[in-house]
């Protein structure tokens, strides 16, 4: 505008032109109406969700989950919030209300004029293949997707943990299903994501446990062929030859006994005949039976021979008698005590050999222990494996059975708090466009005027 032009002069210009500036403005204004009058409805509707800090343990104390929850922090919100606007989300929302029929979200094709003569020279297009149907379709998918993306508006209120979901449309109350459709799917998104989680972690702990088990079997079964290829067989907490071992010594301790017992029997017997006094007194002799009964006839003989000493002279053939049975009592009696002795140290011969091949079975098992205790060694580093592998298997099966009773309580880590009433009108701001009409109108009208001025149409400074 000229620099000359002062208030003064131009509240005379307006006076004088009022009704060049009022038709201005009042053209200005009513294009600005009529546009808006003529404008489609938008109305938007709003729903809320909120992210869920709160932590429930069902399964106890120890957090055994496949898929932790998100933690509360702003970056994560800001995250959630751009994930209300992706094209994963949107793609569920109008796959489940079916938007890609929706002639708001996918207009009609219209046909060129070209395309309208080709036809009508060719007569009736050929009927279309399921591929082209299905091409089609998935091109309206597509179209539908983008519509809606544009048409979604998530935000976070203030720096809380709540996130507003505003979604447009021409019509109040499908603005309204599409907020809370939105709403919805993403927890079910939340709950669809730990679910397949769960699911990846059974599959790949089922493929493990499976591969740990056929590891563990081999090994176990490694352990046990080398037990038996090496004799290390074992039985309540000892190997069978350490309890052979262990038989053999209290076999041999018996056996020892034996032999000593029997070697002081034939000592004592042995040592009353070098004597040659009271042998057949011994214990050896009194035991037998036989030398009981000679030496009961030896005393008849004897108590006999007495009497006939006081009635006959020594020559008498009855003492004579007497004398040579007891010669021959005694003769029986020294050999029933040789045959003791005899059949003594046959005793101590055969206690001597057994204790001999006991003690020989005791050597030969003996290199068979040092020979296991060589063996013992690799078998300890078999046993280690294998215990190692045991216990790999028993931690996965322990996981596996978290995770398996995790299936089914899973939930979501944000909840609904306020579902979308009926939409309300968000374009076009009737109010706030009459107001700028009216003061564009009046711009406008100055903005003319000025031009007039400064190409010489009219002198303001005319009286």
């Amino acid at each position: 505008l000229p620099a000359d032009l002062g208030l003064m002069r131009l509240v005379n210009m307006l006076r004088r032109r009022f009704w060049i500036v009022a038709l201005i403005a009042t053209l200005v204004f009513m294009a600005v109406a009529f546009k808006t009058a003529t404008a489609p409805r938008v109305y938007t509707a709003v729903s809320q969700v909120e992210i869920d800090v709160r932590e429930t343990r069902i399964l106890g104390g120890q957090d055994s989950s496949v898929l932790s929850g998100l933690p509360p922090s702003t970056a994560v919100v800001d995250t959630e919030t751009q994930i209300l606007s992706s094209r994963t989300l949107a793609a569920r929302v109008v796959d489940a209300l079916h938007l890609m029929d929706d002639p708001e979200f996918v207009p009609p094709a219209k046909k060129s004029l070209k395309q309208a003569l080709k036809e009508l020279i060719k007569g009736k297009p050929p009927a279309k293949t399921a591929l082209d149907l299905a091409n089609e379709r998935a091109a309206a998918r597509d179209i539908a997707i983008g519509a809606l993306q544009g048409r979604v508006r998530p935000s976070r209120v203030g720096m809380t943990y709540i996130i507003q979901i505003g979604v447009s449309s021409s019509d109040p109350s499908k603005a309204a299903v599409l907020a809370n459709k939105f709403a919805e799917l993403y927890l079910t998104q939340q709950l669809e994501q730990k679910y397949d989680a769960i699911a990846r972690a059974n599959e790949w702990l089922s493929n493990r446990l499976e591969a740990l088990r056929q590891e563990v079997q081999i090994k176990e079964r490694a352990v046990e062929t080398y037990k038996a290829q090496n004799g290390l067989l074992s039985a309540e907490g000892s190997t069978l030859t350490e309890q052979a071992i262990s038989s053999i010594n209290v076999d041999l301790v018996q056996r020892r006994a034996d032999l000593a017992e029997k070697e002081a029997r034939l000592r004592a017997v042995e040592s009353g005949v070098a004597s040659g006094s009271g042998a057949e007194a011994t214990a050896e002799a009194l035991q037998s039976p036989v030398i009981g009964g000679l030496r009961a006839q030896q005393a008849d003989i004897a108590r006999q021979g007495a009497e006939l000493r006081t009635k006959y002279l020594p020559k008498h053939p009855e003492v004579l008698k007497n004398q040579q049975e007891a010669i021959d009592i005694q003769k029986r009696i020294d050999a029933e005590i040789a045959r003791v002795v005899a059949s003594l140290r046959n005793e101590v011969s055969i206690a001597r050999q057994r204790v001999g091949s006991i003690e020989g079975s005791l050597g030969v098992k003996q290199s068979d222990l040092a020979a296991n205790n060589v063996g013992a060694v690799k078998l300890r580093e078999l046993e280690r494996d294998a215990d190692a592998s045991r216990t790999l298997y028993e931690a996965f099966l322990n996981r596996f059975k978290q995770v398996a009773e995790q299936s089914g309580i899973e939930t979501p880590d944000a909840r609904i708090v306020s579902r979308a009433a009926s939409g309300w009108l968000s374009s076009p701001n009737t109010q706030l466009n009459l107001i700028l009409g009216f003061i564009m109108g009046f711009v406008h009208a100055y903005y003319v005027l000025g031009l007039r001025h400064r190409d010489g149409w009219v002198g303001y400074g005319a009286k």
